[in-house]
């Protein structure tokens, strides 16, 4: 049986950067939006037919989470090969969601060190260990540290969330960043 995701020791961090853009193209401020919330890390990419199979699921646990008054948001960290197909791609098909900037070199920094990117960035990492390729959510701490990561391209992380919805988010509630003061 396989687990259904990964548990990570705390030690690889990479922070996020201090603004995050929203789908609405405007930024916020990174540790505020973040505050109080479980933080899944989306790797992911327009292009990529398990991603366009995946990303409607994600958003409707994204929608259900806020529903239900559960602490969840998503940051998408986009493997797409530009800024426009990268935010066509959020508008037409994302939750209300987050998003590193495309231009912003944490984008790749964060593909490398969570070792979640497509095999077609390979080159772009070498040495870089790639736990999975895309779709992936990886759960991160306030310091940036990988607590779970879910490989969501037909593997047990899809059959986890579609096995338990929203409920799944309870399991993940201890990962929850500091409510801000």
């Amino acid at each position: 049986q396989h687990e259904a995701t990964i548990r990570c020791p705390p030690t690889t961090a990479m922070h996020l950067p201090a603004t995050l853009l929203k789908k609405d193209g405007t930024t916020v401020d990174t540790s505020s939006a973040l505050a109080g919330k479980v933080v899944a890390l989306y790797f992911s990419a327009s292009w990529c037919g398990a991603c366009r199979s995946f990303t409607p699921i994600l958003h409707a646990l994204y929608d259900e989470a806020a529903d239900h008054e559960r602490p969840f948001e998503v940051v998408f960290v986009s493997s797409d090969n530009s800024a426009e197909a990268t935010r066509s791609y959020m508008n037409k098909e994302h939750g209300d969601w987050l998003c590193v900037a495309y231009d912003d070199p944490i984008r790749e920094e964060l593909k490398k060190v969570h070792g979640a990117f497509a095999g077609a960035e390979a080159r772009k990492f070498p040495g870089a260990r790639r736990v999975s390729g895309i779709p992936t959510l990886v759960l991160v701490d306030p310091q940036g540290r990988k607590l779970e990561h879910l490989d969501c391209d037909g593997g047990p992380g899809l059959a986890l969330i579609r096995r338990k919805g929203v409920g799944v988010i309870d399991d993940w509630v201890k990962h929850a960043w500091p409510s801000a003061n």
